[in-house]
Formats: structure tokens, sequence, C-alpha cells
């Protein structure tokens, strides 16, 4: 995996993806690719937030598959919980990548589903989680979210951005226990942790992305995934192992890659290593690139 720093998403973005070139995946050249950015909310327009992925950071990842690999097609989808997808799209300058050759965007809030399983963290039944049936169509599926905190994570990174693929916002709600966490009292907050870590690692579990593309550029602290404040980092991690990546970008953040429990979980599934000393970086430093982030105000209940 790689992490670059540079003031220009695009740039900054391309020159990550290119120090892992020989270690991405080429058997999907010719075929079709899903890019899941995270475009969480349409409310809180543009990137400059830190709550939504920078689309500069989208199109460099087009235009190094799109040299190297030549997909026959490559599609944004996207699900967004607060407004309308496409409002989201449009606020956010995406709406410039349907004009690309054998390019398309889909809302995944508008796509016929299919189930997986998933137990409520408040019930504790089992229940079903719709997700976009669509998914199923790509050969590679990349995963381009914004290096934040959450209020039921600790942060919001590739394994969790997977989560957009529900086919509502009601049924991403079913994950935390059919309430938001802003929405739970504290008793109810720390009975929902352990199931809705589960949760994530069990829709991991059916799609998986096979690129990790973390656009750290204007990351996001505090009341993260959408009250947060802006943190110019200017930063790209990028890798094809989405758990080492997560665990990279978590560490970057100040915090411990083993507080954060779905990525512990997946570990223990064999999905990839969170194992910080076990992972090859290139390009910057991590240590060098660390700051303590501010974490949501609960995040003591959610350390693991």
């Amino acid at each position: 995996m790689a992490i670059s720093r540079g003031e220009d998403p695009y740039f900054n973005t391309l020159r990550a993806l290119n120090l892992i070139k020989d270690a991405t995946d080429a058997s999907f050249r010719g075929r079709k690719v899903l890019l899941k950015p995270n475009l969480v909310t349409a409310w809180k327009v543009a990137w400059e937030s830190g709550a939504v992925t920078n689309p500069g950071v989208v199109k460099a990842v087009i235009d190094f598959l799109s040299f190297h690999y030549h997909p026959e097609e490559i599609v944004i989808g996207e699900g967004t919980s607060n407004g309308s997808t496409w409002e989201a799209y449009h606020n956010n300058h995406y709406l410039q990548f349907q004009d690309y050759r054998n390019f398309r965007l889909i809302d995944f809030n508008q796509c016929p589903g299919t189930p997986i399983r998933i137990v409520n963290p408040l019930s504790l039944r089992e229940e079903d989680l719709w997700i976009a049936e669509t998914v199923s169509e790509f050969d590679y599926i990349v995963s381009v979210p914004v290096l934040k905190t959450h209020d039921h994570g600790i942060v919001s990174l590739s394994l969790k951005n997977m989560l957009g693929v529900a086919t509502s916002p009601w049924e991403r709600a079913k994950v935390h226990g059919e309430k938001y966490p802003s929405d739970m009292s504290d008793e109810e907050f720390r009975r929902s942790i352990p199931e809705f870590h589960k949760n994530i690692l069990r829709l991991v579990q059916h799609i998986r992305p096979s690129l990790a593309v973390i656009d750290g550029h204007t990351a996001m602290e505090g009341e993260g995934p959408i009250n947060g404040s802006p943190v110019r980092m200017n930063l790209a991690i990028v890798g094809t192992c989405p758990v080492a990546v997560d665990a990279v970008g978590t560490a970057i953040m100040g915090f411990n890659s083993y507080e954060v429990k779905y990525i512990t979980l997946a570990e223990h599934a064999g999905i990839g290593t969170a194992d910080i000393s076990q992972i090859e970086i290139r390009g910057e430093s991590l240590e060098a690139m660390r700051r303590k982030f501010k974490p949501h105000h609960r995040y003591h209940p959610m350390k693991f």
C-alpha cells in the first residue's frame, strides 16, 4: 500500500496509485468496475467539509484504471442517507463524469435489492439487510471513502463505506439497530456496539473492495461522519487490502486499529491484516503523517 501527500487531490491520488501499480490485480482488465465514494449527505455541500469524497480523487481513480486496464465500463454507485443521491452528485460535481465514455452513475437507493442476514444490534433478532443487487454485476470494486471519525465505529473508512450499497437510508439504519446513534440513549448505544461491528463484517464478507482509496485531503474529526470539523491533511492512502488501508488510516488519525472492532473482526476473518508492523507502506512515512484527531464525544464506549 502507499501514502502520498500533495495539495492537489487529483495528482496526489494518481501518484499514490502509481506507487502500487505492480500490486494491483489486473484480472479485471476489460470488465466492469464499481467505484463507491462516500456521499453520505446531500445537505452539507462540497468536499471541503470533510463529509464527502472529493471528485478529484474519484477522477484520478477513473483515469488510473482506464489508462492501465481499459475496463468495459466504470460505474459510480452511491446511496445517500441524507437527501437525494442525485442532489449529492450534482452538488459535489459528480455529474461531470456522465460525459465520460463507457461510464454511468447509479443511485443504490433506487435499485432492486437482494437480502443478506444481519443481527439487529438492539433487539438481537436476525433480519434481512437489503443491498443493491446490481453490485453483483461488477468484477472489481473500489471503495473511495473520506478519512473521518464516526459516531458508531470510531472511524469510517473503506470497509464501513460499503454500507452505502444498501437500498435505502432505512436499510442502513438497520445495521445500527433501526436507530441512528444520535437517537440512542447511552445504555442503548453501549448495547448496540458489538453487533454493529459484526454487521459491518457481515456486509464486507458479501461485498469486499478489491482496492481502497482513502481521500485524506480534507478529512473530518470530532462529530463525524457529517457534523465534525474539517482537517486539511492533503493525503491519499491507497492499497489492495482494505483492512490494511483502514488500519493505516486509523493510525494516521491517532487511534489504534485494534480499538476499531470491525477492523479487528475483518482481520480475524482472514480478509487482511490490521497489524501495522506487518504492512509494507510505500511513499510517505506513516509516522510523519500522524495527527491526533479529536474523536467523537462517545469515543470511549466505542473502544474495543
